[in-house]
Protein backbone atom coordinates (compact mmCIF):
# COMPACT_ATOMS: atom_id res chain seq x y z
CA UNK A 1 0.00 0.00 0.00
CA UNK A 2 2.13 2.97 1.15
CA UNK A 3 5.55 2.99 0.12
CA UNK A 4 7.30 6.76 1.06
CA UNK A 5 6.48 9.99 1.45
CA UNK A 6 5.35 11.56 -2.50
CA UNK A 7 7.43 14.28 -3.77
CA UNK A 8 5.46 17.36 -2.23
CA UNK A 9 6.37 15.90 1.35
CA UNK A 10 10.23 15.63 1.29
CA UNK A 11 11.08 18.98 3.41
CA UNK A 12 8.01 18.51 5.89
CA UNK A 13 9.86 17.13 9.42
CA UNK A 14 8.02 17.38 12.88
CA UNK A 15 9.78 16.31 15.77
CA UNK A 16 7.45 14.98 18.52
CA UNK A 17 7.50 12.54 21.19
CA UNK A 18 4.11 11.35 20.54
CA UNK A 19 5.58 9.64 17.36
CA UNK A 20 8.80 7.62 18.31
CA UNK A 21 8.76 3.78 17.48
CA UNK A 22 7.93 1.12 19.44
CA UNK A 23 8.40 -2.69 19.58
CA UNK A 24 5.37 -4.41 17.61
CA UNK A 25 3.48 -7.95 18.93
CA UNK A 26 1.16 -9.95 17.41
CA UNK A 27 -2.13 -10.59 18.55
CA UNK A 28 -6.02 -11.16 17.61
CA UNK A 29 -7.66 -8.56 15.81
CA UNK A 30 -11.32 -8.93 14.60
CA UNK A 31 -13.86 -11.17 16.27
CA UNK A 32 -15.13 -14.82 15.77
CA UNK A 33 -18.71 -13.60 14.99
CA UNK A 34 -17.34 -11.15 12.45
CA UNK A 35 -14.31 -13.01 10.93
CA UNK A 36 -12.94 -12.63 7.63
CA UNK A 37 -15.72 -10.26 6.76
CA UNK A 38 -14.32 -7.84 8.88
CA UNK A 39 -10.57 -6.06 9.47
CA UNK A 40 -9.56 -3.83 12.22
CA UNK A 41 -6.64 -1.19 11.77
CA UNK A 42 -3.03 -1.47 13.06
CA UNK A 43 -0.37 1.04 13.45
CA UNK A 44 2.91 0.37 12.53
CA UNK A 45 3.98 2.25 15.73
CA UNK A 46 2.10 -0.22 18.03
CA UNK A 47 1.83 -3.34 15.80
CA UNK A 48 -1.09 -5.62 15.38
CA UNK A 49 -1.33 -6.04 19.17
CA UNK A 50 -3.36 -2.71 19.04
CA UNK A 51 -5.79 -1.89 16.98
CA UNK A 52 -8.94 0.28 15.75
CA UNK A 53 -11.48 -0.17 18.67
CA UNK A 54 -15.17 2.04 19.79
CA UNK A 55 -14.66 3.13 23.66
CA UNK A 56 -15.55 -0.11 25.89
CA UNK A 57 -18.34 -1.18 25.67
CA UNK A 58 -18.32 -0.51 21.93
CA UNK A 59 -21.80 1.37 22.03
CA UNK A 60 -22.93 2.12 18.37
CA UNK A 61 -23.59 5.49 18.92
CA UNK A 62 -22.80 8.82 16.95
CA UNK A 63 -19.74 10.65 19.09
CA UNK A 64 -18.68 7.65 20.64
CA UNK A 65 -14.65 7.88 20.84
CA UNK A 66 -12.38 5.09 18.90
CA UNK A 67 -9.21 4.29 20.66
CA UNK A 68 -6.27 2.32 20.13
CA UNK A 69 -7.11 -0.88 22.04
CA UNK A 70 -5.48 -4.17 23.00
CA UNK A 71 -6.20 -6.72 20.19
CA UNK A 72 -8.07 -9.25 21.27
CA UNK A 73 -11.36 -10.97 19.96
CA UNK A 74 -13.55 -8.35 20.31
CA UNK A 75 -16.28 -6.56 18.82
CA UNK A 76 -15.89 -3.44 19.35
CA UNK A 77 -13.22 -3.99 16.92
CA UNK A 78 -15.04 -4.75 13.49
CA UNK A 79 -14.90 -2.95 10.68
CA UNK A 80 -15.53 -2.91 6.87
CA UNK A 81 -14.27 -0.76 4.45
CA UNK A 82 -16.26 0.96 1.61
CA UNK A 83 -14.22 1.86 -1.76
CA UNK A 84 -16.05 4.74 -2.75
CA UNK A 85 -13.57 5.79 -5.92
CA UNK A 86 -10.72 8.26 -6.34
CA UNK A 87 -10.49 10.94 -4.51
CA UNK A 88 -10.28 12.64 -8.47
CA UNK A 89 -14.09 11.72 -8.39
CA UNK A 90 -14.83 13.15 -5.27
CA UNK A 91 -13.44 16.11 -6.17
CA UNK A 92 -15.32 16.06 -9.38
CA UNK A 93 -18.57 16.03 -6.98
CA UNK A 94 -17.66 18.05 -4.31
CA UNK A 95 -17.68 15.97 -2.30
CA UNK A 96 -13.68 16.46 -0.63
CA UNK A 97 -11.91 20.04 -0.73
CA UNK A 98 -9.19 18.65 -2.63
CA UNK A 99 -7.19 20.94 -4.98
CA UNK A 100 -3.38 19.19 -4.62
CA UNK A 101 -2.91 16.61 -7.62
CA UNK A 102 -0.90 14.45 -6.16
CA UNK A 103 -3.44 12.84 -4.07
CA UNK A 104 -6.04 13.12 -7.08
CA UNK A 105 -5.34 9.54 -7.96
CA UNK A 106 -5.65 8.17 -4.09
CA UNK A 107 -8.44 5.45 -3.17
CA UNK A 108 -11.02 6.99 -0.84
CA UNK A 109 -12.62 4.45 1.61
CA UNK A 110 -15.28 4.57 4.73
CA UNK A 111 -14.54 2.12 7.68
CA UNK A 112 -18.04 1.00 8.52
CA UNK A 113 -18.17 0.02 12.35
CA UNK A 114 -19.72 -3.72 11.55
CA UNK A 115 -19.69 -5.51 15.25
CA UNK A 116 -20.15 -9.06 15.59
CA UNK A 117 -20.92 -8.58 11.40
CA UNK A 118 -23.78 -6.12 11.95
CA UNK A 119 -23.70 -3.96 8.71
CA UNK A 120 -26.73 -1.76 10.19
CA UNK A 121 -25.24 0.29 12.51
CA UNK A 122 -24.73 2.94 9.62
CA UNK A 123 -22.02 4.20 12.14
CA UNK A 124 -18.31 5.33 10.31
CA UNK A 125 -14.69 6.20 11.05
CA UNK A 126 -14.23 9.98 10.98
CA UNK A 127 -14.18 13.25 12.85
CA UNK A 128 -17.40 15.24 13.85
CA UNK A 129 -19.63 16.74 11.65
CA UNK A 130 -18.86 20.25 10.99
CA UNK A 131 -15.44 19.82 12.13
CA UNK A 132 -12.29 20.12 9.75
CA UNK A 133 -9.32 17.91 10.60
CA UNK A 134 -6.55 19.50 12.74
CA UNK A 135 -3.88 18.53 15.44
CA UNK A 136 -5.58 16.77 17.79
CA UNK A 137 -8.87 16.67 16.24
CA UNK A 138 -10.77 13.77 17.33
CA UNK A 139 -11.63 10.60 15.94
CA UNK A 140 -15.07 8.83 16.28
CA UNK A 141 -18.00 7.02 15.03
CA UNK A 142 -19.92 9.44 12.77
CA UNK A 143 -23.50 8.63 11.21
CA UNK A 144 -21.77 7.46 7.78
CA UNK A 145 -22.62 8.78 4.30
CA UNK A 146 -20.57 10.83 1.55
CA UNK A 147 -19.54 13.40 3.63
CA UNK A 148 -16.09 14.12 3.77
CA UNK A 149 -15.89 13.84 7.73
CA UNK A 150 -16.07 10.20 7.44
CA UNK A 151 -14.06 9.67 4.27
CA UNK A 152 -10.04 8.24 4.15
CA UNK A 153 -7.76 8.61 1.26
CA UNK A 154 -4.86 5.72 1.44
CA UNK A 155 -1.66 7.09 0.12
CA UNK A 156 0.23 5.23 -1.43
CA UNK A 157 3.44 5.11 -3.95
CA UNK A 158 5.29 2.23 -4.21
CA UNK A 159 4.38 -1.54 -5.02
CA UNK A 160 5.84 -3.53 -1.88
CA UNK A 161 5.28 -1.73 1.30
CA UNK A 162 2.11 -3.16 3.57
CA UNK A 163 1.66 0.14 5.62
CA UNK A 164 -0.22 3.62 4.56
CA UNK A 165 -0.98 6.83 5.61
CA UNK A 166 -4.67 7.50 5.94
CA UNK A 167 -5.85 11.31 4.88
CA UNK A 168 -8.81 12.29 6.39
CA UNK A 169 -11.31 14.16 3.56
CA UNK A 170 -12.13 17.54 5.45
CA UNK A 171 -8.70 19.53 5.18
CA UNK A 172 -6.07 18.34 2.80
CA UNK A 173 -3.20 20.96 2.05
CA UNK A 174 -0.92 21.12 -0.35
CA UNK A 175 1.80 18.64 -0.05
CA UNK A 176 0.63 18.05 4.25
CA UNK A 177 -2.42 16.36 4.33
CA UNK A 178 -4.14 15.69 8.13
CA UNK A 179 -4.04 11.82 8.76
CA UNK A 180 -4.94 9.41 11.19
CA UNK A 181 -3.11 8.96 14.14
CA UNK A 182 -2.31 7.02 17.38
CA UNK A 183 -0.56 9.03 19.54
CA UNK A 184 -1.03 6.75 22.67
CA UNK A 185 -1.84 3.09 23.22
CA UNK A 186 -5.20 3.07 25.06
CA UNK A 187 -5.90 6.89 23.93
CA UNK A 188 -8.48 8.41 21.43
CA UNK A 189 -6.96 8.23 17.78
CA UNK A 190 -6.66 11.82 16.43
CA UNK A 191 -5.84 13.67 14.00
CA UNK A 192 -2.60 15.45 12.81
CA UNK A 193 -0.22 16.85 9.91
CA UNK A 194 1.39 14.51 8.23
CA UNK A 195 5.35 13.74 9.78
CA UNK A 196 7.84 12.77 7.40
CA UNK A 197 10.69 11.55 8.44
CA UNK A 198 13.78 12.40 6.17
CA UNK A 199 14.70 9.46 4.84
CA UNK A 200 12.46 7.02 6.67
CA UNK A 201 8.53 8.18 5.08
CA UNK A 202 5.65 8.74 7.04
CA UNK A 203 5.57 8.75 10.80
CA UNK A 204 5.03 5.34 12.16
CA UNK A 205 2.18 6.62 14.52
CA UNK A 206 0.56 7.43 11.08
CA UNK A 207 0.91 4.25 9.07
CA UNK A 208 -2.09 1.67 8.90
CA UNK A 209 -2.87 -1.06 7.59
CA UNK A 210 -5.92 -3.24 7.41
CA UNK A 211 -6.09 -6.76 8.91
CA UNK A 212 -8.52 -8.77 8.47
CA UNK A 213 -10.35 -11.59 10.16
CA UNK A 214 -9.55 -13.14 13.15
CA UNK A 215 -5.61 -13.26 13.53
Amino acid sequence: MTKKAAGGLAGVVLVSAMLTAVTTSPAHAASVACGSSCLTLTSERFGTGYVSAVAPPGTAAAGEPVNLGPAGSFLREDWSADYLGTAKTLIADGIIPLANKPWSNAPAYQYVYTPGGDQSTDLCLGIGAGSIAEDGTPVSLQPCGVTAVTIWLKLASGPSVVFSPLINGTNVLDGNPYVLTAAARFHQLITHRLVVVPGTGPAASQQWRDLYGVL
